[in-house]
């Protein structure tokens, strides 16, 4: 689809020359226009579908790097935000209402290590080496799941309107803020670690080849992917807007020495230059 666009009135332009295309990678919207509504009922982007739902009377969120700061925030009594990993209608890629429908999406930092995992177990599902629970049971267990990411400051975050609040009313001096403090890589570790586990989960299920432990203890590998997320972060997080190297640095430029391959140990080594300036 081509699109036009008119320059903004009193707007910064430039000139650039000998420009033979413009290729805007940022993504797709995946259509779903040839399948029934009842079969995309999870992707359907109407609020009235929504899912609204509620923690158990009396439940606590677990203790955190944040807890002597915001103390125990008391939940919204409806909670709605943030259907990152469990999305209403579907239990683990199948249609909770018809299980012979099956979705391959991802969802974490690792789309592509993921999407090879789900194909595992929609194959899975499909010449019965899995067997699917009742559709109670798999009510229950997303549940189950919507709970225990309460416990993630991260997602709750974005879930939870008084968790929200509460963190955004910490000090603009606190460590939450400053995305480059040692706290906040222990934060953000608290997330990768969850995505890792949701991994290590459906790789036992599946049958995956390479496996890192399962959802309750992830095994050496599984904490080695947690910490290379974190690292990764960093290489974000550390680039500075103002910096000498700005003009040229990206977070493909950071410092390759805490990667290596998950399977064989060998180190990641460093770009033979600018990441800016290769052509290859």
């Amino acid at each position: 689809r081509t699109e036009r666009y008119e320059p903004m009135a009193g707007g910064e332009t430039f000139e650039i020359n000998d420009v033979s295309a413009v290729v805007l990678c940022t993504g797709y919207r995946p259509n779903m226009d040839c399948l029934s509504d009842e079969l995309k009922e999870p992707w359907t982007e109407d609020p009235r579908t929504k899912h609204v739902w509620c923690v158990p009377e009396g439940w606590m969120m677990e203790k955190n790097s944040l807890s002597a700061d915001v103390g125990d925030v008391a939940p919204s009594n409806e909670l709605t935000g943030g259907e990152y990993f469990v999305k209403r209608g579907l239990y683990r890629h199948v249609l909770i209402k018809n299980p012979s429908m099956m979705f391959l999406f991802e969802s974490t930092s690792y789309p592509l290590l993921e999407i090879d995992v789900a194909a595992w177990l929609c194959l899975a599902y499909i010449c019965e080496d899995v067997e699917l629970p009742s559709a109670d049971e798999m009510e229950r267990q997303n549940a189950q799941q919507s709970l225990d990411e309460m416990n993630v400051p991260y997602l709750r975050y974005y879930k939870d309107n008084e968790y929200y609040a509460a963190l955004n009313c910490l000090p603009k001096d606190h460590w939450w803020r400053r995305y480059t403090s040692k706290e906040y890589q222990s934060y953000s570790k608290l997330y990768s670690r969850y995505q890792v586990r949701l991994l290590a989960r459906n790789m036992v299920s599946s049958g995956y080849p390479a496996g890192f432990g399962n959802y309750e203890e992830l095994s050496e590998r599984g904490e080695l992917m947690v910490q290379m997320t974190a690292d990764d972060s960093q290489g974000r997080y550390s680039l500075k807007k103002d910096g000498a190297d700005s003009s040229w640095r990206t977070f493909r430029d950071c410092d390759p020495s805490p990667f290596k391959s998950i399977f064989t140990g060998t180190k990641a080594v460093p770009l033979i230059g600018r990441w800016i300036d290769l052509n290859e």
